[in-house]
């Protein structure tokens, strides 16, 4: 459970929840975290520590953002993991969302763009 970093002036929290299907007992398809509670448990003499790497695209008229509106983009030779200001597209949209993470009390390691633009 984190702070809300879209509704700053009330008491708003997003939770991160568990799914399970129909039963209330069978995780439900995606719901990985029964494994990964299993595993840090038979582990927790080891003081395990373990990371989550979100990915995304950003779109924009059904097509990535930054992208040609016909056709794909140039190699990956200019824009490859977004290094420079010309190269880093949808690099505001990130540094915002960067800023929600943080105000949300998540932990953050980086933020890169990695092989495509958007």
């Amino acid at each position: 459970m984190v702070k809300d970093p879209f509704r700053h002036n009330c008491n708003a929290f997003l939770v991160l929840c568990e799914t399970f299907t129909h039963d209330k007992v069978t995780p439900a398809r995606y719901n990985f975290r029964h494994l990964a509670a299993k595993i840090m448990e038979e582990a927790k003499s080891e003081d395990p520590w373990f990371g989550i790497e979100q990915e995304f695209f950003l779109t924009q008229k059904k097509r990535p953002y930054g992208w040609p509106e016909h056709g794909y983009p140039e190699p990956q030779l200019q824009y490859y993991c977004g290094v420079g200001a010309s190269a880093a597209i949808g690099r505001e949209i990130v540094d915002a969302a960067y800023r929600c993470f943080l105000y949300a009390g998540l932990k953050v390691a980086g933020i890169n763009a990695e092989v495509a633009p958007a």
